[in-house]
């Protein structure tokens, strides 16, 4: 935040951990007046004692206040207080927060039972987005008053996500909330701009890795670049991951530019322009329905991927492999493990299934007859009860690639679930 000669007033949500804490860190550096609001008690007292350390000591240049944001009243009572520690003006609004870490039930799936995942839907959204919308409503007499630079009043700046565009697995309300932001910004932008030149950016940030950024970081001596592999920085054609200090420098040009205003500053590295293909997985879940349909020779499915042998998804992927493949004796997790200790990992997933159930093949010759008997009942009642279960999605896969013609396809978790590693030819 250098670059900004004035000196700022700024209000900061989500300030505690995580991208937050960092915007804090580089903005009391500089020397700019910050009051960050969260809830996470644990975090926020944590980070009271680096936010004195960052600030030469300054205790009047930060304030961290304990703020539900889902709750309007203790929004409001925080307005007020920011009201009075800075005499009526304010220069800056980031809207950051997110409750990233919260979750009410173990299945967090689109299907799942029960008002579990609903009542996390409600208090993200909540947080997420409704929160943004009554703070930058409640600031606006002060923004009007404030000056993100000489010439101009106020600014807003909300902080969005790439998953805004795009989206992973049972993360519905995260992308919700960002793509909203971005909504919300191109609106407010207009309202507050013609009526009192508040100006409203936001920032669009890709994998910001931000391990470090947090109690147990501090108390581990974590560095930014803690669990980032090559494949990591490889996957980046800016030629690694991002950090905070790329997000400080977007919000620095935000708010500096009294020109800009309801832009999306996106800063990925350049992977959201990346088209994505096989050779960066390392390892993945692949199935194949041979189609007699004109329009689909091949349907390929990757499910999800591993970038690391270390990745726990590599195991699992592997373990999945010996059994769907070789349809012998289940291998057991503790073997699997000090198997891929004392081996140098293989070029691909197969080759490490071969090579693994070879060896498991020669320990376990010798196991009895009764048990190998016992084991292949078992499986074949499965096999029974899953060929039942796969029929049925085939006959829905059938029905939607005669609808589809030709084209992508999409398919559901289930029909995804059913079909993995089984070849048909409908």
């Amino acid at each position: 935040m250098n670059a900004t000669p004035q000196h700022l007033k700024v209000l900061l949500t989500g300030g505690a951990r995580g991208i937050g804490r960092g915007l804090l860190r580089h903005l009391l550096t500089a020397g700019h007046e910050v009051i960050i609001l969260d809830s996470n008690k644990e975090e926020l007292d944590h980070v009271k004692t680096r936010a004195q350390e960052w600030s030469n000591g300054r205790k009047e240049h930060w304030h961290a206040l304990h703020c539900d944001l889902s709750s309007r009243t203790q929004l409001k009572a925080a307005v007020n207080e920011v009201d009075q520690r800075f005499n009526g003006k304010l220069d800056v609004l980031i809207n950051n927060a997110f409750p990233t870490h919260l979750s009410f039930s173990e299945d967090r799936s689109m299907e799942a039972q029960g008002e579990d995942r609903e009542k996390e839907w409600d208090l993200q959204l909540a947080v997420g987005l409704t929160a943004p919308f009554l703070l930058s409503r409640l600031c606006v007499p002060l923004l009007a008053k404030g000056n993100s630079t000489p010439n101009s009043p106020g600014t807003i700046i909300n902080v969005s996500s790439t998953r805004a565009y795009q989206a992973e697995p049972d993360h519905e309300a995260y992308s919700a909330v960002k793509a909203g932001l971005l909504g919300l910004t191109q609106a407010m932008c207009i309202s507050l701009g013609h009526r009192h030149k508040i100006r409203v950016n936001a920032i669009i940030p890709g994998w910001i890795h931000v391990i470090n950024e947090s109690k147990a970081g501090d108390e581990k001596s974590m560095g930014w670049e803690e669990g980032l592999t090559e494949q990591d920085t490889a996957w980046h054609p800016a030629g690694r991951v991002g950090r905070v200090e790329d997000i400080a420098k977007a919000v620095e040009y935000a708010v500096s530019n009294e020109f800009v205003t309801g832009q999306e500053i996106v800063v990925d590295g350049g992977v959201g322009r990346k088209m994505v293909y096989c050779p960066h997985i390392l390892g993945a879940y692949i199935t194949y329905l041979k189609s007699e349909l004109p329009s689909y020779e091949e349907i390929v499915i990757i499910e999800q991927n591993a970038t690391s042998d270390k990745d726990p998804l590599w195991t699992t992927m592997v373990n999945h492999l010996c059994h769907e493949r070789f349809k012998g004796l289940i291998p057991d997790a503790d073997d699997f493990e000090e198997f891929l200790e004392t081996h140098d990992r293989l070029k691909t997933a197969m080759e490490t299934a071969d090579a693994f159930f070879a060896g498991y093949a020669k320990r376990h010759a010798n196991a009895g007859e009764s048990e190998r008997r016992q084991r292949r009942q078992q499986n074949e009642a499965e096999k029974r009860a899953r060929i039942e279960r796969e029929k049925r999605a085939v006959h829905s896969l059938k029905k939607k690639l005669g609808e589809a013609g030709s084209g992508l396809l999409t398919v559901t978790a289930d029909e995804a679930e059913m079909l993995r590693g089984r070849t048909y030819t409908p």
